[in-house]
């Protein structure tokens, strides 16, 4: 797996909201106002401490790579699939424009 600290920090944010059982994580598109980022579990809504800028910042990108995002229009869908400690990752990730929260779903069902 990957040294770089901004993977390490998605795939352990993925991690964090499978093993809480959330229905929806929200990564915003600026640290601005409220919570950059936040999860959903059963009606209930946790903010997540954000990390560093630098990894803040590349975050989105990163989420998008794992998505397999391509460089085509906007709304952009995709699904993160893989195994990482100990758990299947199963993500629906959902970006309606480059200003947009990042909209993440479990994708279990599938």
């Amino acid at each position: 797996m990957s040294n770089d600290p901004i993977t390490r920090y998605a795939l352990m944010l993925l991690t964090l909201a499978e093993e809480d059982h959330a229905s929806e994580l929200l990564v915003a598109a600026s640290a601005g106002a409220g919570s950059a980022i936040r999860y959903e579990v059963a009606g209930t809504w946790y903010d997540i401490s954000p990390p560093p800028l630098h990894v803040l910042a590349g975050l989105r990108t990163e989420l998008g790579r794992l998505a397999g995002f391509q460089e085509a229009a906007f709304p952009k869908e995709g699904l993160i699939d893989m195994a990482y400690s100990g758990l299947r990752l199963r993500w629906r990730a959902r970006l309606a424009a480059a200003d947009a929260d990042y909209v993440l779903t479990p994708a279990s069902g599938l």
